[in-house]
């Protein structure tokens, strides 16, 4: 399973990240971070602790927070390599995977386009990943079934920590 934090920018609260975090180390899980690059090294409280903490899987989620279907080639891959360049520059890590903004748009407003956005992505071996489930609709659709607690281990799940309804669902997001 892929817990992933979803959203994080300038604007992500230090504690509030540091409070989920020792909550994946406690269970030895790896947190993975959805970034959005364009101001993130105006969060250097946060940068900060990523970098001097483990379990971390650094992934990037657009240079703004724009639904990038609706864009056009020229602007996506813009974006894609302004987002390669903060997260070599602040965290001297290449991401493999972009998850597209906006989880719910993807059905009913581009999700026919998204193969375009993930063929640029792919020249520059980053594969675009919007299959993914809101930590709550994952946590309600949970029934102890086995072949439920079998298809989770294939699962994206994600949560905000600006959310407190999120965060209170983390612990038992990690029960999988």
């Amino acid at each position: 399973m892929i817990y992933r934090t979803d959203d994080v920018d300038h604007r992500t609260d230090i504690g509030t990240l540091a409070q989920v975090h020792e909550l994946f180390l406690a269970k030895e899980k790896i947190q993975t971070m959805s970034i959005v690059c364009g101001l993130i090294e105006q969060n250097p409280s946060v940068i900060g602790y990523i970098k001097n903490t483990p379990n971390w899987d650094l992934q990037i989620h657009g240079f703004v927070h724009d639904n990038y279907s609706q864009e056009t080639s020229r602007r996506i891959e813009s974006d894609l390599v302004a987002c390669l360049d903060v997260m070599d520059r602040v965290f001297q890590i290449k991401p493999t995977r972009w998850y597209l903004p906006w989880n719910g748009w993807v059905a009913g407003h581009g999700f026919d386009l998204v193969p375009r956005v993930a063929k640029i992505a792919k020249r520059y071996g980053v594969e675009v990943d919007y299959d993914c489930i809101y930590i709550g609709h994952f946590l309600a659709g949970q029934s102890g079934d086995p072949k439920f607690a079998k298809d989770a281990q294939k699962t994206t799940v994600y949560f905000h920590l600006w959310d407190q309804k999120d965060v209170d669902l983390v612990p038992r997001l990690l029960e999988f």
